[in-house]
């Protein structure tokens, strides 16, 4: 078996298959909005005398699904985006000053051990071959910039025609859905069938309930860090809110990474407002994993906390970040089959083990 070959097969057929995978993913999301209008705001439209209402209800609710995501994105846009922009900017602009202020802070506690950074050689930098070294970088990278505009506009590309292929899934998802159905039927044994869908039921529910709740959790923790980042007076508040909301989407480990870089940040302003956030973190974080994730997240999946590590763990090391935020959807699905295997096994064997 050449593994170079096979690994190039199956990259090829990713890159064909992107777009629709894509599409998948859209309608995943979209789903989950689209069905909430159907079952709970538009359900009146179900009674008999809408029924010339009834058929425009799937296109009404699919529309205003995309608007809704729509309006949330423009939202966070105008009102988080231009006070992060300007984090970003006032932290890049002090970079230099938060520089000079460790290598003074550096040397009070070396100081104060009766040592010395020149001696340490902490702070000896070749700024001549440091220049030379960024110069040969910019000139390797030059090339990439090529290959990036053209990465990008097939991203683009393959998203439009994900969005497309999207729409026109749920659209029609009851007929696709009842082809589907048939199609498995006429061709396994009925109980093959039944156990295939009764699997992709569960997985559907899991998946979803895991993407909302990881969505809200987000939501929660930042707004948290933005109260408490703003009642300490932190710089940079809406910066690190940002950061911790994006990595608390990463299970268990997710706001530990986010709280190191912001808690740096914060350090190079002001090492006693670093302190304090570290203990903020360290609060929210018991709040978070005892309170908010067993009632937001926890049901929806229903996995053991080792199992959790384990599988973050696992899909971290194959797929990095995205694969650290799927592995535990997809732990959950393999764990409930194999609890409910184990459990007609051993009533097969009328054994009971406590």
């Amino acid at each position: 078996l050449n593994m170079n070959a096979t690994m190039s097969f199956l990259g090829w057929v990713f890159a064909i298959l992107n777009p629709f995978i894509i599409g998948l993913v859209i309608a995943f999301v979209i789903n989950i909005i689209m069905t909430k209008l159907e079952a709970n705001i538009f359900k009146f439209l179900d009674k008999p005398k809408f029924k010339l209402w009834h058929k425009m209800k799937r296109g009404v609710c699919l529309t205003l699904s995309f608007l809704l995501i729509i309006l949330v994105i423009t939202a966070l846009l105008f009102f988080i985006g231009p006070q992060l922009a300007d984090s970003v900017r006032t932290l890049s602009n002090n970079i230099p000053s938060y520089i000079s202020y460790l290598q003074e802070l550096t040397n009070d506690v070396l100081a104060y051990f009766d040592l010395s950074a020149d001696e340490l050689g902490i702070f000896a930098i070749d700024w001549r071959d440091a220049f030379n070294k960024a110069a040969d970088f910019l000139a390797s990278v030059s090339p990439g910039v090529i290959t990036f505009a053209s990465g990008f506009t097939s991203a683009v590309f393959n998203f439009f025609m994900g969005l497309i292929f999207a729409v026109y899934l749920l659209t029609g998802k009851e007929k696709l859905i009842l082809n589907f159905k048939r199609l498995l039927y006429a061709y396994l044994p009925e109980s093959k069938v039944n156990t295939f869908l009764s699997v992709g039921d569960m997985t559907n529910s899991i998946f979803t309930g895991f993407v909302v709740g990881q969505l809200t959790e987000a939501v929660i923790l930042g707004t948290m860090y933005f109260i408490g980042t703003s009642i300490f007076r932190m710089p940079y508040a809406p910066l690190i809110s940002v950061l911790m909301a994006v990595c608390s989407l990463i299970p268990m480990f997710g706001p530990i990474i986010g709280a190191v870089p912001s808690a740096f940040i914060l350090l190079m302003v002001n090492p006693n407002l670093a302190i304090i956030f570290v203990v903020m973190a360290v609060v929210f974080q018991q709040i978070e994993g005892n309170f908010i994730y067993p009632r937001v997240v926890g049901s929806s999946v229903g996995l053991p906390g080792i199992w959790v590590l384990f599988a973050i763990l696992v899909g971290g090391s194959l797929l990095g970040g995205f694969g650290m935020i799927l592995a535990v959807p997809v732990a959950s699905v393999l764990y409930a089959l194999l609890k409910k295997s184990v459990g007609d096994r051993l009533r097969g064997k009328n054994m009971r083990i406590e």
